[in-house]
């Protein structure tokens, strides 16, 4: 993620979109290629695990084909590889983030396996796996997995750069679009339609810049003519102006052969986020929130004691030498505190390891690349998300989650609360450690980066799940191991 200006904080995943529709067999088409993925994930964990057997023991491996044996070391790699979209087609499978995150998650699978069958072995006396097969085989997949995925990835890549992605609509919300991913290097070319002949007289998307897409008047007749060339059609407009007799060919294309999209859609499937501006009050009504499951609150705060709780332990020699270090370089507390807002708007005082000059939060709200107030120490706990290990603290009051959108400073709500529409949502969950935002955006230094960063915490309100936040956690780690924060 490189932060250059207001249109282009992120560099969203190259690729096409992330989609359940039914294609025509291509390659490009996410099913056919998201099936094959898994099945030849399976047939390669099995068949690691079985050759290793038969040249282990030559005469005697079927007595080691257990069968609980087999399933969890297959669900131990398959699992967590789909959570860091192993098998989705919007993941750049060639990208160096997928790479460590794959090996970051295999580490995870070979810790999860072992201890799931350390424990299954000690309840069944007949139960004698070979270990050293096991983790030989938790070793050696995740090698061959990035292998194979490279190769399949540079092939998707090529095929959907032949594509275009069809755009319906050419009016402010369209041209908002076309810049959104030109400033994000969309990969492949675009085409923009207009409903009708008379909906548009400017023969480009954008009137006063000639290299944009040229606007064309007849859909129907390209999809006739070469259905092949379409990666997939976004609705950038509301589907009430549409013309009925084309919204029901486009509903016949859909269920055919070429995925059809409203940008909501797009923008979740493809950037896991929610466009707050092409959104209406009426999408909190919508059927599919998991924020009324007093089931799934209820593991989630036992998650949030046990781990919280045991983090403490892994990091005590932390908590204890860090503050001494802190007060050697600078004058001051160790600790930072600050009043934030929390769940329903209830607000608490936040911990964190002070970063930054005694007093110089008041010289500026927003911290800046490079900020001059921040130590050295400090520069180095904020890269690795050190800072941040005393609102563990906070999470075992039950003030925060481990998981969560941010939890930002009181006088920054109020302002934010009054010019960026939907921001109250964010207290309709508990302010988190880390976040889906905070593992996609970059650090904000402005109110724009505050809705930026809202159209994140919106989509995992939205998708509110143990899958997510089990993802969420492991691009942490990623974030944390790679020294990524700020």
């Amino acid at each position: 993620m490189k932060p250059q200006s207001k249109t282009e904080y992120v560099e969203f995943p190259a690729g096409g979109v992330d989609t359940n529709a039914t294609g025509d067999g291509r390659i490009g088409d996410p099913l056919p290629v998201r099936v094959a993925m898994i099945l030849l994930d399976t047939f390669i964990v099995l068949g690691i695990y079985l050759g290793s057997l038969i040249l282990r023991y030559p005469e005697t491996y079927s007595n080691y084909l257990f069968s609980n044996v087999i399933v969890i070391i297959a669900l131990s790699t398959l699992v967590p590889l789909s959570l860091i979209g192993g098998y989705s087609k919007s993941t750049d499978l060639i990208s160096l983030r997928f790479m460590s995150e794959h090996i970051i998650v295999s580490t995870f699978s070979f810790l999860v396996a072992s201890f799931c069958i350390y424990v299954a072995s000690s309840f069944n006396a007949e139960l004698s796996p070979a270990r050293l097969n096991v983790s030989l085989t938790l070793i050696l997949f995740p090698f061959v997995s990035l292998i194979y995925r490279r190769q399949i990835g540079a092939r998707i890549s090529n095929v959907q750069k032949s594509r275009s992605l069809f755009i319906l609509g050419v009016g402010p919300v369209a041209q908002d679009f076309y810049r959104l991913l030109k400033n994000n290097k969309w990969p492949h070319s675009l085409r923009f339609f207009q409903i009708a002949p008379e909906s548009g007289n400017n023969p480009h998307i954008l009137p006063d810049d000639s290299d944009s897409p040229l606007v064309e008047e007849n859909l129907e007749e390209v999809l006739a003519k070469d259905p092949a060339s379409v990666e997939s059609i976004v609705l950038a407009e509301d589907t009430s102006n549409i013309p009925v007799n084309l919204l029901r060919k486009l509903v016949s294309v859909h269920f055919s052969r070429i995925p059809v999209q409203t940008l909501d859609t797009f923008f979740a499937r493809q950037w896991k986020m929610v466009p707050t501006g092409h959104v209406s009050l009426a999408w909190a009504f919508e059927k599919g929130f998991r924020l009324n499951s007093p089931s799934y609150e209820r593991v989630k705060r036992l998650s949030d004691i046990i781990l919280s709780s045991l983090i403490l332990l892994i990091f005590l020699p932390v908590l204890l030498f860090v503050p001494i270090l802190i007060r050697w370089e600078s004058p001051g507390p160790a600790l930072f505190r600050q009043t934030r807002v929390g769940h329903h708007r209830k607000p608490f005082v936040l911990l964190k390891f002070r970063t930054m000059r005694q007093g110089s939060e008041k010289e500026d709200i927003y911290t800046r690349g490079n900020d001059s107030r921040i130590t050295r120490l400090g520069a180095f706990l904020r890269k690795v998300r050190l800072d941040e290990l005393p609102q563990l603290w906070n999470v075992l009051k039950g003030e925060m989650s481990l998981i969560g959108p941010r939890a930002e400073w009181d006088k920054c709500v109020d302002q934010y609360e009054k010019s960026i529409p939907f921001y109250h949502f964010r207290h309709t969950v508990k302010p988190g450690i880390t976040g889906w935002a905070q593992v996609n955006y970059p650090y904000g230094e402005n109110e724009d980066d505050a809705e930026e960063k809202l159209k994140y915490d919106l989509y995992y309100i939205r998708h509110f799940s143990f899958g997510l936040d089990l993802s969420i956690c492991l691009k942490t780690l990623y974030v944390m191991l790679f020294a990524r924060g700020r």
